[in-house]
């Protein structure tokens, strides 16, 4: 199973789960009158919104993950009733929430952060790309596929982090690049450049340490590559 971290599990939640008007939606009770998790009930939910056996899951800021389907209840055992339980595939067609209280509700996502207007890439992003491209087997095609390559924004605090845009049944695939630079003000940035599981370019995720806005982008000159495939 692929890993991912809580800090990225955050971002994707954030930028992907819809709002649940708690006061409209319908709750079960996913718990029994002891605490334990009534797994008929879960799964009921789960097989109605949420298909997939990977799952992203976050109950707080930190503890954020990628839980199989058949690990879910022991997951929710564990996090219930610290936080409101966030259930989503990696692609956000659906979700499912949990509430401290045990209560739970799903839906369909709506067309999540990949509804927004496309773009195609700025300058600066054609050529930080491509230089953290230069170490890695099969450069030349994912090259070829940032000539005509169409981004959306991602909403990370002014990072300028973007999704690549594409099928909206795509999903986070393995970290094809990581690199990392120091901005203007003597912060670390982190940046990571990922594709999905079949191999084509789905975001270039940039993090600065602090969680403050960037001040100079990226260039390949300043970039230090960390690890490449």
């Amino acid at each position: 199973m692929n890993t991912i971290n809580p800090r990225r599990v955050h971002e994707l939640m954030k930028a992907n789960f819809p709002n649940v008007d708690v006061a409209k939606s319908s709750w079960i009770n996913v718990l029994e009158s002891d605490g334990t998790v009534r797994s008929e009930a879960l799964f009921g939910l789960m097989d109605r919104f949420v298909h997939a056996d990977e799952l992203l899951a976050e109950a707080c800021r930190k503890t954020g993950g990628l839980v199989r389907r058949r690990e879910l209840a022991s997951y929710v055992q564990k996090h219930v009733g610290r936080g409101d339980i966030r259930l989503a595939d990696m692609a956000f067609h659906g979700y499912v929430m949990i509430l401290r209280n045990g209560v739970a509700t799903g839906g369909r996502c709506r067309q999540d952060a990949r509804h927004e207007m496309s773009r195609s890439l700025r300058m600066e992003e054609d050529l930080l790309i491509r230089a953290m491209l230069r170490d890695v087997a099969d450069e030349e095609w994912l090259l070829n596929e940032i000539e005509h390559a169409r981004v959306c924004d991602m909403d990370n605090g002014a990072m300028r982090s973007l999704r690549f845009a594409g099928d909206d049944r795509r999903s986070l695939g393995p970290r094809l690049v990581e690199a990392e630079y120091v901005d203007s003000d003597g912060v670390l940035v982190s940046l990571a450049l990922n594709v999905d599981k079949d191999g084509r370019l789905y975001e270039l995720d940039i993090w600065k340490v602090d969680f403050s806005p960037l001040r100079e982008y990226p260039t390949g000159d300043r970039i230090v590559i960390r690890t490449s495939t």
